[in-house]
């Protein structure tokens, strides 16, 4: 009954996207009239002609002083500040009040309406919802239930089918919050869909719970925390009927455990472009026997596309969107783009995020009646195997006392991913290389899930001469030699001769 209770809320604003996807220019106009004459700097409709000549385009470094006004004051428009980072500093506070998560629910209610249609399975049991994670340095101060950003009557359904608990957002550690989660995934037999952004999460949940089987299998016996040394202040999970399989849980498969844990899983649903891809084939070999759906393009500050009719539409009823043209600079609306043009999205959300760029790069590859339907191509300047939004500017900031050196992302199929760190003018340990790039939010988080392991740093006599031997390999162009500090290492063959200097 309750899931028929969401599909209801959400699917009368899945009808409103599908009517309004054929009156694209109209709407977006709208859009932007109505957050100008609801903002304090302009508090008058402002049509799209007048509004692109009053504002500049800005990131984060623009916003940034502005933020922490408001911060600060303990302004009442905004219900909290969510952190995150990006290319432009390494922790970011972004506002969020009712208007911003308005925009958000235009979002997500056409895509979960969606979901129920294309997967009816999922409209029975549990669904696994991952949590907005944060570093150990910011879960004080950070503390959120995820829950809160729905809407009221929508939170009040949600919180009785979702895993996990959001109070695990409250508990003292992520180490404690993960135990929590795995915990209560093992305990949901009746588990029916996993929604997660990097596959790599969804991976090193299942390591984690071969890993503690044993400890989980006490407190399941236990029927309490206590073996897991502490009282976790979050309560206790239902029992399922029979876990007594999974007292062999370390002599199973990965594919044969999680098929005998959650026999009811309809669909996996997480990255899988760019980056991803290689995880995202894992996970879809792992549960293969549930369906898997890609992620929309979803980000702290705003979402630019959702998953659609197996496609990847803009969530034109959320922001106000522009896009640049990689290959010209020229800014356009939403409603003048064409297929196959490179993009990059520019937002104005419901916080005064006014011409807000994104740099992600996207490729419109289709339409939903006029609404433009995209590929993500991945990040502009940017490393992201797992999450972690790591970006030259950040590596240079970071290491600019260092001389000649670059930072290899190593993306091994085999392994999980790591970080290299090469440099000719001095030794830097690993330890160093690790502790600085820990000041990045989200590298500091994701080593704290367990998605990367820890750096390695080597010192070599000419990095120009290593620069050759992996272009080389590569059957590159051995002219080329200039030494970029961030590279993205894919080939088998450089990885084998970074690992051995």
């Amino acid at each position: 009954m309750l899931h028929q209770i969401i599909h209801y809320l959400n699917k009368m604003q899945e009808k409103t996207f599908r009517k309004g996807s054929k009156h694209l220019e109209k709407t977006q106009r709208d859009i932007l009239k109505e957050q100008t004459f609801k903002s304090k700097e302009f508090a008058r409709k402002v049509d799209y002609e007048e509004f692109k000549t009053l504002k500049e385009i800005v990131d984060y470094s623009d916003l940034r002083q502005e933020i922490e006004k408001k911060r600060e004051s303990f302004c009442h428009d905004h219900i909290r500040f969510q952190s995150t980072s990006g290319s432009t500093d390494k922790v970011k506070l972004i506002p969020y009040n009712k208007k911003i998560l308005n925009e958000f629910d235009w979002a997500s209610s056409p895509w979960i309406s969606n979901l129920y249609e294309k997967f009816p399975g999922i409209k029975s049991g549990k669904h696994f919802w991952s949590l907005s994670w944060v570093p150990e340095s910011l879960r004080k101060i950070n503390q959120s239930d995820d829950s809160e950003l729905l809407p009221l009557h929508k939170r009040i359904i949600m919180e009785q089918m979702m895993l996990p608990d959001p109070k695990i957002a409250y508990l003292e550690s992520n180490e404690d919050a993960m135990f929590a989660t795995i915990f209560s995934l093992v305990e949901s037999e009746d588990l029916t869909l996993i929604s997660v952004w990097s596959p790599t999460f969804l991976l090193n949940l299942v390591d984690l719970i071969i890993e503690k089987s044993d400890l989980i299998m006490s407190c399941h016996d236990k029927s309490s925390w206590l073996p897991y040394g502490k009282s976790l202040s979050i309560k206790f999970p239902k029992k399922r009927s029979d876990l007594s399989f999974f007292k062999y849980s370390k002599n199973m498969d990965q594919q044969t455990l999680v098929k005998k844990l959650w026999p009811n899983l309809c669909l996996v649903s997480a990255w899988d472009t760019s980056t991803s891809k290689v995880y995202a084939d894992k996970v879809k070999n792992i549960f293969s026997h549930a369906s898997f759906q890609g992620k929309g393009l979803w980000s702290t500050e705003a979402v630019v596309t959702i998953p659609f009719d197996n496609k990847f539409p803009l969530a034109y009823k959320s922001h106000f969107y522009e896009f640049e043209i990689v290959e010209t600079s020229q800014i356009i609306p939403s409603w003048e783009l064409k297929i196959g043009m490179l993009v990059k999205p520019i937002v104005s959300t419901g916080n005064e995020f006014f011409r807000y760029k994104i740099n992600d790069i996207l490729y419109v590859n289709d339409f939903f009646n006029n609404v433009p339907c995209f590929e993500f191509m991945g990040r502009e300047n940017t490393v992201d195997l797992v999450g972690e939004k790591i970006d030259s500017k950040m590596v240079n900031d970071l290491f600019s006392d260092v001389g000649e050196f670059c930072l290899l992302a190593i993306n091994k199929t085999e392994q999980k991913p790591y970080y290299y760190f090469l440099t000719s003018e001095q030794n830097i340990s690993d330890d160093e290389v690790e502790n600085r790039l820990s000041t990045i939010y989200h590298y500091n988080l994701a080593r704290e899930l367990g998605q990367l392991n820890h750096c390695v740093s080597r010192s070599v006599d000419d990095l120009t001469v290593v620069n050759n031997k992996m272009a080389n390999l590569e059957e590159g162009i051995i002219g080329n030699n200039k030494v970029e500090i961030l590279q993205l290492v894919k080939d088998k063959n450089v990885i084998k001769y970074l690992e051995s200097i």
